[in-house]
C-alpha cells in the first residue's frame, strides 16, 4: 500500500470514506484542479473508485472470472498484482449531465485557444 493515499476533496459516487476513496496525494491535487475545471464550465465528476488493494482486485478478479469467464475477463479486469488501482494513481470517475445537458451537449462549453 502506498504511504501517501489521502481522500481528496472531490465528489464521490457513494456516501462514506472507503479504501476506493483514497488516491496518491499528487494524483488528489490534479484530481481536485480537474474537477474544479469542470465545475467552473458547469459539468458535474463524481470518483467511483479509486485506489485498489491487491486483496479487493482478486475479489472482483474472481467475481469477473465467475460471471464472465476468464478469457472476457482478461479482456476486462486486471489480475492482482497487476492493477493501476493498486497505485493509488488511477481512478475512475464519472460525468454527471444535467437534462439541459443532454439536450444541447455544446451549451456552456468554453472556447479553448489552440
Amino acid at each position: 500500500m502506498p504511504d501517501d493515499l489521502v481522500v481528496p476533496e472531490v465528489p464521490f459516487s457513494f456516501y462514506g470514506t472507503y479504501e476506493k476513496s483514497y488516491v496518491r496525494k499528487r494524483a488528489a491535487r490534479a484530481l481536485e484542479h480537474l474537477f474544479g475545471g469542470a465545475k467552473a464550465d458547469g459539468y458535474t465528476l463524481k470518483v467511483v473508485s479509486a485506489y485498489r488493494s491487491y486483496e479487493r482486485q482478486m475479489q472482483i478478479y474472481r467475481n469477473n472470472v465467475k460471471t464472465r469467464g476468464e478469457d472476457k475477463t482478461n479482456k476486462v479486469s486486471a489480475m492482482p498484482g497487476s492493477s493501476e488501482h493498486q497505485t493509488g494513481l488511477a481512478l475512475m470517475f464519472r460525468l454527471i449531465l444535467s437534462d439541459a445537458q443532454l439536450r444541447n451537449p455544446l451549451q456552456g462549453r468554453r472556447k479553448v485557444n489552440g
